[in-house]
């Protein structure tokens, strides 16, 4: 809708600039139009006149004031540019991240679901942070079954180690 809006409204201020132009300055009554959303221009005697949903009233009694009302609707054509600018940037972010986690979880299984992670065809890593094997900051675990305090037995599951005894 704003990117319509921003499309047409150039479009709106040039007509209504070349309707100034056709009104005598020593003309003092106000003139009143209905600008639709499309940017058809209707002129009406009373803005009341502009009944329908998508349009929008617009009165003027000299060039000048006309002059204001385009200049506040360029302003806000130009915010509104700077706006989808942004938000189209946003969008092309989030769709590279999304490329970027699509490909780097391709192996996360579709039966997967809120309580069941599948993994196939990959391999499953869990590293601790550290850059290292022999170092340990309380992460990095796979912990199967529940989280329970530890009951002070060790146990080493890399596969570097014969026993619990020579894992110490």
């Amino acid at each position: 809708m704003t990117t319509i809006k921003a499309f047409l409204l150039p479009w709106v201020l040039g007509v209504m600039l070349l309707l100034v132009a056709s009104v005598p300055p020593a003309q003092a009554e106000e003139t009143n139009a209905c600008i639709s959303k499309w940017g058809s221009i209707r002129l009406v005697s009373e803005p009341e006149q502009c009944k329908r949903l998508w349009e929008k009233a617009v009165s003027w009694t000299d060039g000048a004031e006309l002059q204001d009302q385009i200049d506040t609707l360029t302003d806000q054509v130009a915010t509104l540019e700077t706006e989808n600018t942004a938000l189209a940037d946003q969008i092309d972010d989030l769709e590279a991240t999304n490329t970027t986690l699509t490909e780097n979880l391709a192996c996360l299984a579709s039966e997967s679901d809120d309580q069941n992670l599948y993994f196939v065809g990959c391999n499953v890593h869990v590293q601790n942070g550290e850059g290292a094997t022999d170092t340990t900051n309380g992460v990095g675990n796979l912990i199967v079954g529940y989280d329970e305090a530890d009951s002070g037995s060790d146990h080493c599951s890399n596969g570097e180690y014969a026993d619990e005894a020579s894992c110490e």
